[in-house]
């Protein structure tokens, strides 16, 4: 009798899980909702490694000892700013890292069913091991492109906070966008878009074709360790990234010298002749000045904290994803975890 009372009570709360659940996040919804979350804990865990790649690349080409690599990096602007600065820029980055990574996660099974579909209008029913990474690289490709075009400000006010030192030419975001809009219009906050779709669908498509091929081939010598299905999601977005960021990383750079012509211009970066002095002039102009600095060494400043960034903060997302995906699925389905 006391073990059916607890049976039904057990069912009771399982009901009751999956009636908020239901109301509160619809199925078509899990995707960008484990996105959102899966965002949030990547920029969390990653702000000082976004803080200390931005800092280098935005060096200018001054060759300043105190972004002379990752941990030096680290030290000035930790003596220089204190703690708290390595989360610099984290308000719009955290909105950056939510909405991007939910438009992703959102749009990126859309365009695979999309492609499904075409497929089969194609009479290409049978996919080779080609054309199901062509699928991923697409719909990856697409689904940055998207995300990337809709979230961009947040972009260019991260850069804006994390590259700006001290003293600080911008206290608040509102004071920054107006300022931003007062001086250089809504331009201003779409700095640098066409690099940073160039360096978006490239990225993001191979990072999904990396993840997906990985994370549906878990190694024979792998399986029989407690617990891989938790943390080989997480091991394959580490490799993901790392090999997509490689791939893309001189685009990024230019991207980054873009928005800082419009968000940076008249402090020191352009008076040094560095993102700024490139002025207006598009991405013309950004690659002209990283050709002045030598164009080898400038377009891969900051690479190896960039690399670090890149490689745990895709993990960590694609980690978490899987992780809060799982939990809504079965919870919604009504299983049991």
């Amino acid at each position: 009798m006391v073990a059916e009372l607890a049976a039904g009570a057990a069912s009771r709360k399982r009901h009751a899980a999956r009636s908020i659940v239901g109301t509160l996040i619809p199925a078509a919804w899990h995707d960008t909702f484990a996105g959102c979350v899966s965002g949030a804990v990547s920029r969390l865990a990653t702000a000082p490694l976004d803080v200390a790649k931005i800092r280098c690349q935005l060096d200018g080409g001054r060759g300043s000892a105190r972004y002379d690599g990752l941990l030096m990096t680290f030290r000035s602007v930790y003596a220089e700013e204190g703690l708290v600065s390595l989360w610099r820029g984290s308000p719009a980055a955290m909105m950056l890292w939510v909405s991007y990574s939910g438009v992703q996660f959102g749009v990126y099974p859309v365009f695979r069913r999309l492609l499904m579909r075409w497929r089969r209008w194609a009479h290409q029913e049978e996919a080779s091991l080609f054309l199901q990474q062509r699928d991923r690289f697409l719909a990856g490709a697409a689904a940055g492109c998207v995300a990337t075009t809709a979230t961009y400000p947040f972009d260019v006010m991260r850069t804006a906070f994390a590259g700006q030192g001290v003293p600080r030419q911008h206290e608040t975001l509102h004071a920054f966008v107006a300022g931003t809009l007062r001086t250089k219009g809504a331009r201003g906050l779409y700095a640098g878009l066409t690099p940073a779709i160039m360096q978006m669908a490239p990225q993001i498509g191979i990072a999904f074709v990396c993840y997906e091929a990985m994370r549906d081939n878990v190694p024979a010598a792998l399986r029989a360790l407690p617990a891989v299905g938790a943390w080989w999601p997480a091991a394959a977005g580490f490799t993901a990234g790392l090999v997509s960021k490689i791939a893309v990383y001189p685009v990024d750079t230019l991207k980054k010298r873009m928005q800082a012509q419009a968000v940076l211009a008249g402090r020191g970066v352009a008076e040094s002749g560095g993102a700024g002095g490139a002025g207006s002039g598009g991405v013309r102009a950004a690659a002209l000045s990283v050709w002045r600095e030598g164009a080898r060494v400038a377009l891969y400043r900051g690479m190896v904290p960039a690399l670090w960034k890149s490689s745990v903060s895709t993990a960590v997302t694609f980690g978490t994803y899987e992780w809060v995906k799982r939990r809504i699925d079965v919870v919604d389905d009504g299983g049991d975890e």
